[in-house]
């Protein structure tokens, strides 16, 4: 996937197209759960922060462009 933003950034972004590159790691979802798996998501990073950081990346002035936005919980690091 990192190469394949990498790739069309420069192209969309001339039509006013931006492209992030968004990496946020193990998150606290349900994906283990509806897979019939019991894995601890505990130590996984919020939804909520997640979503304030994708937040972030939407809110930028038109002319600023975020190539890649990695985010993980400093206490699981």
């Amino acid at each position: 996937m990192r190469g394949f933003n990498r790739s069309i950034q420069k192209d969309v972004s001339k039509k006013g197209v931006k492209v992030t590159g968004f990496y946020p790691g193990f998150m606290q979802t349900n994906i283990f759960k509806t897979a019939g798996n019991d894995y601890d998501i505990s130590t996984g990073l919020e939804t909520e922060k997640v979503a304030k950081a994708i937040e972030f990346i939407m809110n930028c002035d038109d002319d600023v462009i975020i190539p890649e936005f990695g985010i993980k919980d400093i206490e699981n690091y």
